[in-house]
């Protein structure tokens, strides 16, 4: 898969992501043959430790999906979290749960 992103902070609090995506059969699968399409996601920071997130990817393929869903920061280096994953746009996959936990090599929250 190869993409190409721009990243826009319009206000303080958080940040818009998008752009273009081209896979293959091995990622999204499907046909044998590349698939284009675009990313979306934002990430909110409501305080300094809980965040609104969610992302999006086009497609009628097993990657093409929505989700929506909130995280924490637990410390310097851990954040955690977990959200709703909806069959959209592509209605024949089913819905699910996704918890995500992120440790990092360095203090993120020193850069908010």
């Amino acid at each position: 898969m190869n993409y190409v992103l721009m990243k826009w902070k319009p206000v303080k609090q958080g940040y818009l992501i998008g752009g273009v995506y081209l896979a293959n059969v091995v990622f999204v699968g499907g046909l044998p043959d590349l698939r284009p399409g675009f990313l979306f996601g934002y990430e909110y920071r409501v305080k300094k430790r809980w965040l609104i997130m969610g992302d999006f990817i086009s497609g009628n393929h097993k990657k093409a999906q929505s989700l929506i869903g909130g995280g924490y920061n637990i410390g310097q280096r851990l954040q955690v979290f977990g959200g709703a994953l909806f069959a959209f746009p592509n209605r024949n996959l089913q819905n699910g749960l996704v918890i995500e936990i992120n440790w990092y090599g360095w203090n993120f929250l020193d850069s908010h």
